[in-house]
């Protein structure tokens, strides 16, 4: 998991470079030439597609960690079924919402784009969200797993604002090439910081299994001990009965 969002960083670098050598032609002779364009448009489609592959690992092995973190906790550490079935939900559900989401999206700048997109990282802190209630259940922190969220959002809401748009095949007047390559760059350092995020997530997770798990063992040797060496009761005779005397 941690592979491909470092995949997914020098990605966006790539992107911030090609976008910032167009500024500096731009800024050079005035205007893209055709060939230039064509050039750079296809580097950068290149690197689109990488992020769309990364992107998809990512979830992939994101979701996938989830469930066996959850697994771990449920089984290994004894943690709430209740939650371990929120949590299987909302994995289940979130991709589902999301993409229901992202296809309703026309890209037009409008009040009802930013509610979507709004909308869009809120339903990726479900997952999250529950995660967090399994390892708080367990004994672990919650707090990483909302700063692993807050790392994600500002991902996608930087990409989806200020990087998504631009087209270097047909550059509009308004598109400003070097705001967008540092906007790239940005949001490179964004995803390394979540990537910074879901390590400490996932160790903290580890850990509270580990430490429940072993805790749980303890006491079950505790017990096995305790019942093995229980000294055995003997048998008490029962007082003798007094006759009553013979009838004379």
């Amino acid at each position: 998991m941690l592979a491909f969002v470092a995949a997914l960083a020098l990605a966006e670098v790539g992107a911030g470079l090609v976008a910032g050598q167009a500024w500096r032609l731009e800024s050079q002779h005035g205007t893209l030439s055709f060939d230039e364009r064509w050039q750079l448009h296809q580097m950068l489609e290149r690197l689109r597609v990488m992020e769309d592959v990364v992107v998809a690992g990512v979830v992939a092995t994101t979701l996938l960690w989830m469930a066996l973190a959850v697994h771990n906790a449920t089984r290994g550490a004894r943690g709430s079924v209740h939650a371990a079935a929120v949590a299987g939900l909302a994995g289940v559900a979130t991709p589902i919402v999301f993409l229901s989401l992202r296809a309703v999206d026309d890209g037009d700048a409008s009040t009802a784009r930013w509610l979507l997109l709004a909308g869009s990282a809120l339903v990726l802190y479900a997952p999250f969200w529950a995660t967090g209630r399994v390892s708080e259940g367990i004994g672990g922190p919650r707090t990483p797993f909302l700063r692993w969220w807050l790392g994600l959002a500002a991902s996608f809401v930087v990409h989806e604002v200020f990087t998504t748009a631009i087209d270097l095949s047909d550059p509009q007047p308004s598109d400003d090439f070097g705001r967008t390559a540092m906007m790239f760059l940005i949001n490179a350092v964004v995803v390394a910081v979540m990537a910074l995020m879901a390590a400490e997530a996932t160790r903290e997770m580890e850990r509270a299994i580990d430490e429940r798990a072993l805790t749980y063992r303890v006491l079950h040797d505790d017990a096995n001990l305790r019942v093995r060496h229980a000294p055995v009761a003997e048998a008490v005779p029962e007082p003798a009965r007094l006759l009553p005397p013979p009838q004379l």
